[in-house]
């Protein structure tokens, strides 16, 4: 087998070819559910996408960013910042999924580049780390330099068609002083390939921004997410997650939400392990979700953080 030639278009010759027929969400749920293990049930339910209305407003904008980078050498950023928990991996997570790469003999298209940057992060890890997600030797990279592992970065982001680089923990990137040279990498992707960028990180890294006007004025997109306060919208969120859980029967969790905010914060992350452990449950009960797997899971998950408000002797599902 050929290694791969750092200066043609055949940068990704090696790749075998992959066919993937698309289904959707409900063909997949209806799946797991079939297959009823309880592993896989509770893993659904922990991934499973279910939208909101910040989280619509800030995929939109993404979504926006993508198609622009389609007409523009210069489209921009976004910047999603939050505390843990608040769905700002989420949504990254949900732009690669809806934009996978498409291999075939000669090319591969990666429309989306995925990396968490580390505490210290630097230029030749996030530049290996690109370059990996593009189809790049391991071996090959370990023998170039870093001026040429960014130039041919530059050249397979443009062979590879990347619409945009997803940023997680971005607060490493740019709150640390050690990590200067690594952020300016960053500026250089952007300036030479033109290609978007979509970041996530802490609250504190607003001022940042703020402060940093070649920063600011590249990447000018910023939304700030949060826990969800009890209400309609937690309800509404609830009954979505009620949903899209591959469970046969409803639990009408939305009307359970006062004790699931109590225990959960309203912060999603917390909210789906919870609920992915309530699916479990179930599942190896060969169950639906009733009250006692409600309480057993708020003690699997949260142990004695709080009072575990679930009556283990009532039932709250009815059929869908």
């Amino acid at each position: 087998m050929n290694e791969p030639d750092f200066n043609s278009l055949h940068l990704f010759e090696n790749i075998p070819l992959e066919i993937k027929d698309e289904i959707s969400a409900e063909q997949v749920r209806q799946l797991v559910i079939e297959r009823n293990d309880a592993n896989e049930m509770a893993e659904f339910a922990r991934t499973v996408p279910i939208m909101f209305d910040q989280y619509k407003e800030a995929i939109e904008y993404a979504n926006n960013l993508l198609e622009r980078k389609k007409r523009s050498s210069k489209p921009g950023g976004v910047w999603y910042l939050g505390e843990g928990g608040c769905g700002k991996s989420f949504i990254l997570e949900y732009i690669l999924k809806t934009n996978p790469p498409h291999e075939s003999t000669f090319l591969r298209k990666c429309p989306i580049l995925y990396i968490v940057f580390s505490s210290t992060p630097t230029e030749r890890s996030i530049l290996q780390t690109l370059l990996k997600q593009l189809g790049q030797n391991e071996q090959l990279m370990a023998a170039q330099s870093n001026d040429k592992l960014e130039e041919t970065l530059i050249h397979a982001l443009k062979v590879a068609q990347t619409l945009a680089i997803l940023g997680d923990e971005a607060h490493h990137l740019w709150l640390n002083i050690k990590a200067s040279q690594a952020s300016n990498l960053i500026k250089r992707i952007y300036d030479q390939s033109g290609v978007a960028f979509v970041f996530s990180g802490i609250p504190t890294l607003y001022q940042a921004l703020s402060d940093d006007p070649q920063v600011s004025t590249r990447w000018k997109g910023v939304f700030n997410l949060s826990q969800f306060q009890l209400g309609p919208e937690f309800e509404d969120v609830l009954a979505a997650l009620d949903e899209a859980i591959p469970m046969q029967k409803i639990s009408n969790l939305d009307r359970m939400a006062e004790k699931i905010h109590l225990i959960t914060q309203g912060n999603l992350r917390n909210l789906k392990d919870f609920i992915s452990e309530a699916v479990f449950l179930a599942a190896t009960g060969k169950s639906e979700i009733i009250l006692p797997y409600l309480h057993q899971a708020c003690k699997n998950t949260f142990g004695q953080k709080h009072a575990n408000p679930f009556d283990k002797n009532e039932s709250i599902t009815t059929q869908r």
